[in-house]
Order: structure tokens, then sequence, then C-alpha cells
């Protein structure tokens, strides 16, 4: 049997390889195997495409289709739809049996690839951006200019991407269509912008060469809520703020209150040995001295290290039962003392918001930046309706904190008797906002805290979901929530995958969600798949755009009386890879309290890792060292499999999980032991 190729002929884009059967083709007759077709190209995307093989010669009895859209198809006459319009490569391979090979049975294949166009092609993805600063084109070249410290916008050409990533050339990266940088050293830093739209991907390159002495770096966190009250609410905040560097730091944490904002704000510096937490109970009391207060917390550091923040918020009942919820710092994009704030992400969203009968939500946002901010508020039902808006667009002050009560989201919004509401908060101008909501159980005054998201993430995590018993005759279950924010319908894949390195994921649940739509999947491993007395992850695929992903755990013996936490999803973005940790912050295993914890693979390579457990001082209290997991495993460390001291550790621990090899996500759950009410925790990555 030999091969030869032809050459394109005619057909523009037509290659074309006949291998020619010197015995005459064997059983599907003489000559030589040639593929070749014709199609009857539909006008316009969704209509059928009929393909035609019968112009194949040698006899072939195979008909493979390649249609160019990830779709197959076999037959000498086949049909297709195309879902968009453009130009697809579609390729036919034909083969038939042959004899008088050197090791019979074998074939004659022949394939040809012909390109067929579909409706009108979109113009090419473009990738050029714009800056607020001086740039000229030298010798073929885009060349910028500004100067160290200076913040620097730049903002894509294209407004409906899918989505916009941005390299700053130091070791800096951003995401949206519009954004902030400023550079702290002088020299020529290449900024490329990667747009994504569908299946069309294109790049821009431009260098920014900076000029200037160096400027100081300064990373910032903001605990965007916390408080401290002494009246017919009784509750108060602890914080755990984390040095993951290798040596120690000192940290300025300021503390703004809500409502007129103080002159001169309380503000204490502390050094924080490499590896150690700072922790302070009750926090607005003992550090800033301030009582029956509500505001949010700024910590900076000047260097590289970004410090992690937990604060745990716990409420007092009379009958002596405790309830409450976590709160995560949130990083600041600007990260140079000399930069003014970011606009950050422009549209955020808070999803998952309910009000009726059983449980009412407020919401809230808090400015940091020292430029007033200008927001507006839109608010959409579950299925996407629009059911308030905020008029006119509202200014928070610099370092200001305002709070929507459940009274103000009904007489100033009309939004009542809404389960899993959605609140659009746009950003128009001033600098990085962080908004934030509390979901609160009426029956069990058990309140649940809800982090801002902004869709952008293509395949999502949502680590520690379960369906089991529990301690004390509990029951417990996962919700998880998809939230369509975009104007069109977004597809999505659902899978879950329980806990051990020999566990399978399930076959996956198929979803669309309509634009705007919201879908609760209530108690989803035992409601989609059946699974009972399971832990473990959930995995939501999607593509084009991107839904929002929120989970919620909660105790369901009695459903009047129902308690637990909301889960943040989590995506490659917020994994540690080889040389990095994950760092669990504010962890308690005492008389109080108990933790678990899980550590999750979300590569396809078994990965490597040691996991350490430190005190607050930093030292060392154990190692569970050479932990392995295969790609998509899951992994739990329950309270008695810690290596800690049997009474537990006073105040609290951190683990810390060493990646040598492969990725790392991880969670938390913090349980308290007179309630049973667990509080989340997500792992952050340094």
């Amino acid at each position: 049997m030999t091969a030869s190729n032809s050459g394109c002929g005619a057909v523009q884009g037509v290659k074309s390889v006949t291998i020619t059967d010197p015995n005459g083709g064997g059983g599907g007759g003489g000559g030589t195997l040639q593929a070749n077709f014709t199609s009857t190209p539909a006008p316009q995307p969704n209509q059928v495409v009929t393909f035609d093989g019968s112009s194949s010669t040698g006899s072939p009895t195979d008909w493979r289709w390649d249609f160019g859209d990830n779709s197959t198809g076999t037959g000498q006459s086949v049909t297709h739809t195309f879902a968009n319009a453009g130009n697809y490569s579609v390729k036919l391979t034909v083969s038939k049996p042959s004899v008088g090979c050197p090791f019979a049975p074998c074939v004659s294949e022949s394939s040809v690839t012909k390109v067929v166009v579909i409706g009108t092609p979109p113009p090419p993805l473009s990738a050029e951006f714009s800056a607020n600063v001086d740039c000229v084109n030298v010798g073929g070249f885009d060349q910028c200019q500004a100067k160290t410290g200076q913040t620097v916008t730049l903002t894509a050409d294209v407004a409906d991407a899918t989505s916009y990533s941005w390299s700053f050339g130091d070791t800096k990266s951003g995401s949206g269509r519009s954004v902030t940088h400023a550079w702290t050293s002088a020299g020529p830093y290449a900024v490329t912008l990667t747009v994504v739209k569908g299946s069309s991907t294109a790049s821009k390159t431009r260098t920014f060469n900076i000029s200037g002495s160096p400027v100081a770096r300064t990373k910032s966190v903001v605990l965007p809520w916390i408080a401290q009250t002494r009246g017919a609410l009784l509750q108060s905040s602890d914080l755990y703020v984390n040095n993951p560097g290798t040596s120690p730091t000192d940290v300025t944490l300021e503390f703004r209150k809500r409502g007129t904002p103080d002159t001169n704000p309380p503000r204490v510096t502390r050094t924080i040995p490499a590896g150690a937490t700072l922790y302070v109970a009750d926090v607005l009391r003992e550090l800033f001295n301030r009582e029956n207060v509500a505001g949010f917390i700024s910590v900076s550091v000047q260097g590289d290290v970004e410090p992690i923040i937990t604060s745990f918020n716990t409420t007092f009942q009379p009958d002596g039962k405790q309830f409450g919820q976590t709160v995560a710092g949130v990083p600041m994009n600007a990260t140079d003392s000399a930069a003014a704030s970011g606009a950050g992400d422009q549209v955020q969203h808070l999803v998952g918001l309910t009000d009726n009968s059983d449980r009412l939500a407020y919401f809230g946002i808090s400015n940091p930046g020292e430029a007033p901010a200008t927001y507006h508020l839109t608010f959409f039902d579950k299925t996407g309706r629009q059911i308030g808006d905020s008029g006119d667009d509202l200014t928070l002050s610099r370092f200001g904190q305002r709070q929507f009560q459940t009274k103000e989201i009904h007489d100033a919004f009309g939004i009542s008797n809404a389960d899993d509401y959605r609140i659009e908060i746009e950003t128009k101008s001033g600098g990085q906002i962080i908004p934030y909501a509390s979901n609160l159980r009426l029956a069990s005054e058990d309140p649940s805290f809800v982090e801002a998201d902004a869709s952008r993430a293509a395949k999502v995590f949502l680590v520690g979901v379960l369906s089991t018993p529990g301690l004390n005759n509990s029951l417990w279950q996962t919700d998880v929530l998809l939230a369509n924010t975009s104007g069109n319908p977004v597809a999505a894949d659902v899978t879950f995958t329980s806990v051990g390195n020999t566990s399978t994921p399930t076959s996956p649940l198929h979803l669309t969600l309509t634009p705007g739509e919201t879908e609760r999947l209530a108690n989803v491993i035992a409601g989609q798949w059946g699974i009972k007395n399971a832990i473990g992850v959930v995995t939501i695929t999607s593509a084009g755009d991107f839904p929002i992903v929120q989970g919620e755990s909660y105790e369901n013996t009695n459903p009047l009386h129902r308690f637990g936490q909301t889960m943040a999803a989590m995506s490659d973005a917020d994994a540690a890879s080889a040389g990095q940790s994950q760092l669990l912050v504010g962890l308690r295993q005492d008389a109080n309290n108990r933790t678990t914890f899980w550590i999750f693979n979300p590569g396809t390579d078994t990965a490597e890792y040691d996991v350490v457990y430190r005190g607050l001082d930093g030292k060392v209290l154990g190692t569970t060292a050479g932990v392995r997991l295969g790609g998509g495993k899951l992994r739990q460390f329950s309270p008695s499999q810690h290596p800690l001291p049997a009474a537990g550790v006073a105040n609290g621990f951190t683990v810390q999980i060493v990646v040598k090899s492969g990725k790392v996500l991880s969670a938390a759950q913090v349980i308290n032991n007179l309630t049973n009410d667990p509080a989340y925790i997500k792992g952050e990555a340094r």
C-alpha cells in the first residue's frame, strides 16, 4: 500500500491524501480511493446543511465527517446544523477494506477538507485598547509613557467580549473591559490584553515606558463589614489577621464607622511574626475602644505580602444559644501607595437574597477609597424580571458605609415577598466599592454572610457540599444557586464528586438559564442524583457567558428552624500552584468549636501536598506530609484527624497546604458545639 499527497486543485483550502491499493482496492472494488463531497450551504445559522460524499471515487465503504464545530457524523450523505455564523473547515474521510498488506487486514483511506461559509461571519475579534496617557507608534510598535505611581486607565475597544484578561508586565494582572494600574518601578513593561468572544480569541501588546523613582508598595485588605452591639441585639466580632510571609511584618488596622465619618478614625499598628496570626476577640471594643457601632476595617502593610483576614461575627441569644457567620477580607485593586483606588469591578452582583416568612435579607456597601463613589442599584427577581431600581445614581462618601435594612428595602425599592432575588451594583465613578449582604433566618436568628461577585469563570467549584446526617441527630444538605446575570441564555453542566481518591463524578446535570434567571438546586446531591450520606465537591462548567454560583448548607431536621452557612464558589484563579500555599485562617478546635476542612485538586494530574498546622504564634503544631490526590479528587480532614492536642488549641489555629506538585483549593467549616451552627472559610492562595 502506498500513499501520496495530491494538490489542492481548483478548490481553495482543500487538502487531500490519496492512498492507492496496488491490488485494486480489495473488497471495495478497484481504482484509486479519493474523498470528495458537495454541500448545500444554508444562508443563515440554525438551518440544515446537506453534505453529500457520493462523488468520492474508489468505491469507499465508510464515510466519516468532522464539521469543524466539535460535531461529527457518519454516512455517505449527512445533514448538519451550525449554531453560529462563520467559516467552518469540514473534513470528510473515506475508507474501504484493503488486501495485500504485510499485516492484513487493513484499510485504504482518503480525506478532503473544504471551507463551508455559514451566514455572514462576524468581523475578526479585536484586542485594541486605549490608555489615558500619551501613546505613539514608533517603528510599527505602540509606545506609551507614564510615571511610577501614576494610575493608568486601560480600556478595551470591544464592548461585548466574553472576557478580558490583562497582563501588566510586572507579574500583576487584571480583568474587565476597563482596568487601572500603577507601576512602582521604572522600566519598559509589555502590557497585553487578551479578549475572548465565543470561540474567538485575540491579543494586543503595547509597551509602557515607566519613568521616575520607585514608590513604596502597600498591600491593603478590607473587611467589608464588622459590628459590635450591646442593645436588643447582642453581637461581637473576633478578628484574625494572618501574615503568610517568611519575615515579620507591620500591619496598620483602621476602623471606619458607618454614618458620619470620624475626623481621626482609630488606627493601630501591630507586628505579626512570619506565619503567625494576630487574633483579637471582640475587636471593636478591645482594639479600637468602640461599642455599639458598625462599619469596616482596612488592613494595610508595606511590601508584597498581602495579609489574610477572617472575622467571626457571633450573635448571643437570651437562652444562651450562639449563631454566627464568617466575613473574609477583600483585597484592594490599588496596590501602590501613590495610586488612587481603581474602579474594580464596574458591575457586581449580590445573589440569592430572600424576603419571605422564613428569611429576610439586608445589604450594604463599603467605600474604602479616598474619593466618593457613585453607584446604581437594580433589582431582579429569580426569573430575571426587574422588580426595583434606585432611580437616580447614589453617592457614598469617601471611607463611607451605607447599609440598607429590610424596611428600607421594602419602602425605597418595593422589594417584598421575593425568593432568591438579585441586586446589580454598577459603579459609575470613584474607587473600588465592596457590596455585601446577609440572609437572616427568622426562626433561629442565624445570619449567613453573602459576598458580592461577578461572572468570570468557565468552571467553578463548591467544596464541602453535604447530604449527610451529623452529630446530635442533625441532618445536613446543600443547595446550589446559579444566577445568569447576562442578557443571553447560559448553558451549564453540574456534576458531583464525593470524597475519596477512587470516587468518580456523577453524570452531568444539563441546565439552561434564561437571561437574568436564578435557579436553586435544592438539596442538590440527593435531589438531583439520589445520593445520600455523601460529602464532596460540585463542579459547574459553562461556556460563553458564565453564571454566578453560590452554595448554602443548612441543618434540615426541622425545616421551620433551619440554620447554616453560605458557601462561596472557587475557580482555578483561586488555586495555589507548586511552590505556593493555600491557607485556612481562623480555624477553631476547642471545647466550644470543632473544625472540618477539605483539600481539592482541581487539575487533571495527581498532586502532592504537605498539610501544616500552625498556632497563632506561627509555630508548627503538627504536619501531615505527602498527601497525594488524583485530578478532580477531594479529601476531608475531620476533627478527630487533626494532629492537635486533645484539649484543642486556645483561640484558634491556621492550616497551611504547601503545594509540592499540581495545585489545590481548600475550604473549611468551623462548627459551634453549643448550637451545631457552622461557619464557612475559604482557603486563600499565597
